[in-house]
């Protein structure tokens, strides 16, 4: 079902229809734009799987200049897209539907690319996706308000506000988190991509923090260091921050190399770890092609270690019983934990002094910090080298997830 008669307020459970619908729309619509349309995309309760909405289809249109889609009100009224004018401040409406009987089927928002009101429509439809408890607090005021006031959409609408603005705000701290995160997953490939046989590991370290820099983060968290490189035996070194001297190597035809990436943006932290291979000269892409046994199995348990963690945690977990779990699993499994005090990863804050450990005597549940890291230094027993992987987790509807 698509289309609701102006000025009332029906829901109904999430369609698949709706996607599908979207999608030829927001093809059109590409169609009459061209390069006047930076990006569109299906945004509002139509574009989130798990709460009830009204059958109206809400689409956004990122643009350079309002100015820009002006001179195409004609070309799009020829394809049933009206225009209403500024309907909110900063924004541009048209709509589709059957206006003899008053009815609409689409809302097509026109705001700067972006800007606030892009950024809150894409922010606000990936964090309620993303974190379904939310969701269904939203679903739940929604559903209130339709029964309360079934023929008064203004009424529906402002009664949403208050609710509205706070998830905006909480959905802006959670897509900064997830873009730093992002940036470190692009770094990583951009390191994959470009270093090279005989780089110098300060080489390497310059490159990525300028990239860093470059593409998003505005300074690094830890230590002012944006990213730090080991290789070889250093692999097994763990080592605090402010300590941390890159070292005079270069990159060897077979190498193991460790990159820890730290960017920040407006305080808003990434936390990042990957171990690489190389082996005749050549980045090892698949960790089950890896040549060398030991470099092999260390990745291997990095991977099993990560995925356990999703399978056994639960928000009442405490940070103490991780701890145990998971340094008992190290050992049983062969392998010893690097970590001097067997320490494997934190709470994420604003402050790095604020940060709560996954060690003994935590007894915080891991639920009690919005995020927290993940981040076991292993090694095999008389192993000259050593393994991590580190990623950011938060539970979302009582499931941890990886940010």
């Amino acid at each position: 079902m698509i289309g609701l008669k102006r000025g009332s307020v029906k829901l109904i459970s999430h369609q698949e229809e709706w996607n599908k619908n979207a999608e030829k729309v927001i093809l059109k619509l590409k169609q009459l734009l061209g390069d006047a349309a930076v990006d569109i995309q299906h945004v509002g309760s139509t574009a989130i799987a798990s709460i009830y909405a009204k059958p109206i289809i809400d689409i956004v249109i990122g643009v350079r200049d309002l100015n820009d889609v002006v001179s195409y009100v004609e070309l799009l009224k020829q394809h049933d897209f009206v225009f209403r004018g500024e309907d909110v401040e900063g924004q541009l409406l048209f709509v589709m539907g059957d206006f003899e009987k008053d009815t609409r089927t689409h809302h097509i928002h026109v705001v700067k690319w972006n800007g606030e009101e892009w950024n809150n429509y894409i922010n606000f439809r990936d964090y309620l996706n993303c974190c379904p408890d939310k969701a269904m607090l939203y679903d739940a005021c929604k559903k209130k308000l339709a029964s309360q006031f079934p023929d008064d959409r203004r009424s529906y609408t402002a009664g949403k506000q208050e609710l509205i603005e706070c998830l905006l705000k909480e959905a802006e701290t959670f897509a900064l988190y997830s873009s730093m995160q992002d940036l470190n997953r692009s770094a990583i490939k951009y390191a994959a991509d470009t270093i090279e046989i005989g780089m110098s590991l300060s080489d390497i370290k310059e490159l990525l923090e300028n990239y860093l820099l470059e593409n998003g983060a505005d300074s690094f968290w830890y230590w002012d260091v944006g990213a730090f490189i080991f290789a070889g035996e250093e692999t097994a070194l763990s080592v605090s921050g402010k300590d941390y001297k890159v070292a005079d190597r270069v990159i060897q035809s077979n190498d193991i190399i460790t990159i820890d990436l730290s960017p920040q943006r407006n305080g808003i932290w990434g936390d990042y770890a990957r171990t690489l291979v190389f082996e005749d000269g050549v980045l090892c892409d698949e960790t089950s092609k890896i040549k060398k046994e030991e470099w092999r199995k260390g990745l291997q348990m990095e991977e099993y270690l990560h995925q356990t963690l999703l399978d056994i945690v639960t928000p009442d977990m405490t940070f103490e019983e991780l701890y145990d779990y998971m340094n008992e699993l190290i050992v049983k499994k062969g392998f010893l934990n690097l970590d001097f005090l067997g320490n494997l990863g934190h709470s994420i804050e604003k402050n790095k002094n604020d940060r709560i450990y996954t060690e003994k005597g935590n007894q915080k549940r891991l639920s009690d910090v919005t995020m927290f890291t993940f981040e076991p230094h292993i090694s095999i027993p008389t192993s000259r080298y050593g393994y991590k992987k580190e990623d950011i987790y938060y539970f979302a509807n009582g499931k941890l997830v990886r940010l």
